[in-house]
């Protein structure tokens, strides 16, 4: 094959993949069901509790050390 059959091939190929990445994001969130009223009451309280400064984000890092808890970074588990 020539260069140019051998980049329209990649191309063809890079089409194929990013309309599968299309699909499954397009699966994932069209079908997303609405919040039950306790989870729309949940969120609530806490944006409210950050508003005013009683609540906060924490990483998960961040939080298993104030527990303790080792937490291993992706070079060491692997």
């Amino acid at each position: 094959m020539s260069k140019l059959a051998d980049l329209l091939k990649e191309v063809r190929d890079m089409k194929t993949s990013v309309e599968k990445v299309e699909n499954i994001v397009e699966r994932r969130l069209v079908g997303v069901e609405e919040p039950l009223k306790d989870e729309l009451r949940a969120s609530a309280e806490y944006d409210k509790l950050r508003r005013e400064g009683k609540a906060e984000y924490v990483t998960l890092k961040e939080a298993l050390k104030s527990l303790g808890v080792h937490h291993p970074s992706r070079k060491e588990s692997r």
